[in-house]
């Protein structure tokens, strides 16, 4: 019941937001939830693609295409059966940031910071945005808007239709995170050490939290709270209404994975080379599993099984109840790219300039 009152939750705050996979960590919210079985059981490489640079943006699913950026300054689109490239789209600078897609556009910024709106049939260019500063903040759609940061600490409000800015409010530190939304309201963490609250119509702070250390990872919206590590190693439970902390969970080391949050329970990773899983309203430990190295990549969650990368350069796949690990996949560099999944494949990528799908 729980599940679904939030994806409801999930489609009314964002308008009709495209479906789960659309926009980095899954949906507006981040829960990191895909509602597919998923792969309990590792077969084959499927398929690989190899682009020029690092693959550090997380990928998005739309339709039968998987889209991804990469460091040699291309947003590539592929089928997701085959792995021939449909379409690339040449940004002109290294893509780190995750895109977001509707029905029609795809959307993403670049590290000139260039922000751009670009066909997903055809890949051609609808429009573009400049920014104040690079851009590593994957965007987040809510009805007729997206939103981003860039790195001189702007926050951007901009039609996804004509390309015009509605409004940016500017935050005092870098944006690193990708902003959560409800119906109301925007959450965004800053490098100089805050959480910030901000109405999604009028671009006004509502609240801000302070964590004092730079928040590199992205917010997870719960129903009644908003979940955030920060660079000290701290994951915080926030009062969506008041800002006011509700409890702290603290690693050995700084946390840049974005929590995935389903049925009360929390997954992510931290750079002292664990995964967690944690209760979600009381910070009770379920399990947590040892990697060789960070673990910046974001959790993909479904019924039975959490996906993950590390830096060590495996995808781990771990039992959702007991953190057991199922199965590994081995590329040649670290994993800072968060997965997604279907009901066939993972989909994820490596600083080894390749881009992965395993069945």
């Amino acid at each position: 019941m729980k599940r679904a009152f939030l994806i409801l939750l999930c489609g009314l705050a964002v308008g009709g937001c495209a479906g789960p996979g659309a926009m980095f960590h899954a949906d507006a919210r981040h829960s990191g939830r895909y509602d597919v079985y998923g792969v309990d059981k590792l077969k084959r490489l499927a398929w690989r693609v190899d682009t020029g640079g690092a693959v550090k943006s997380s990928p998005v699913l739309m339709g039968d295409l998987v889209v991804f950026g990469s460091d040699d300054g291309y947003l590539y689109s592929v089928d997701r059966q085959s792995g021939v490239t449909r379409w690339r789209f040449r940004a002109d600078a290294s893509i780190e940031a995750s895109p977001a897609a509707s029905s029609d556009t795809v959307f993403f910024g670049n590290q000139k910071g260039v922000f751009f709106a670009v066909d997903t049939k055809t890949g051609q260019e609808r429009w573009r945005f400049q920014a104040a500063g690079a851009i590593h903040s994957s965007p987040v759609l809510a009805g007729k808007m997206v939103y981003f940061g860039d790195a001189k600490g702007r926050l951007h409000a901009v039609d996804i239709t004509t390309g015009n800015e509605r409004w940016a409010l500017d935050l005092g530190g870098a944006i690193y995170t990708s902003p959560a939304c409800d119906r109301k309201t925007i959450y965004v963490g800053t490098a100089n050490g805050y959480l910030y609250a901000v109405g999604v119509d009028t671009g006004q702070e509502n609240w801000r939290f302070r964590t004092d250390w730079p928040v590199s990872s992205s917010p997870t919206l719960g129903e009644e709270r908003v979940y955030v590590g920060s660079d000290s190693g701290v994951l915080f439970s926030i009062n969506t209404r008041t800002g006011q902390e509700v409890w702290r969970f603290t690693t050995g080391a700084k946390i840049s994975s974005t929590a995935a949050l389903d049925d009360g329970v929390l997954y992510f990773g931290s750079h002292d080379g664990f995964i967690y899983a944690i209760g979600a309203d009381d910070r009770r430990p379920v399990w947590k599993y040892k990697t060789r190295d960070w673990v910046s990549s974001s959790p993909a969650v479904t019924d039975t099984m959490v996906y993950v990368g590390s830096y060590d350069g495996h995808l781990y796949a771990l039992d959702r109840k007991t953190g057991a690990m199922k199965w590994r996949y081995r590329t040649e560099k670290a994993i800072r790219s968060s997965p997604v999944v279907d009901n066939k494949a993972v989909y994820f990528g490596s600083l080894d300039s390749n881009f992965y799908a395993v069945e």
